[in-house]
């Protein structure tokens, strides 16, 4: 790569970067001004795949901008997920959580019964 090609690549990461950051700060902002009952990471998830949907509907061709937008799979299981769970287990309200958790426990087991189940039958 050439040095313009490269400061290109490094501005392209930063813009995209400091976008998603003042997006994120945006909306956490208008959670807590609206008191919505919708969980952060929900709302920042719908934020996610309407931006996806206007960048395809729209078709921009931003030329590095769009590989550094579309983030490799153990991107966001190691850097973005672990932030996230913690951000929404501190705000969770235990006395809900110990109401609730016999049900979850119930629903993920039967899931993950079926998954392998499933994959087994396949095999």
């Amino acid at each position: 790569m050439s040095g313009a090609s490269d400061s290109f690549h490094v501005a392209s990461i930063i813009v995209f970067s400091v976008v998603g950051l003042f997006l994120g700060t945006l909306l956490e902002v208008v959670l807590k001004n609206f008191n919505s009952p919708i969980p952060y990471t929900v709302l920042l998830f719908y934020l996610g795949v309407g931006l996806s949907a206007i960048v395809n509907y729209l078709d921009f061709t931003i030329g590095d901008f769009l590989e550094v937008s579309s983030v490799s799979a153990d991107v966001i299981v190691y850097g973005f997920l672990p932030a996230l769970l913690f951000s929404e287990t501190m705000n969770l309200n235990w006395h809900h959580v110990t109401q609730t958790f016999g049900q979850a426990v119930l629903l993920a087991g039967m899931k993950a019964f079926i998954s392998v189940r499933t994959q087994t039958d396949l095999n």
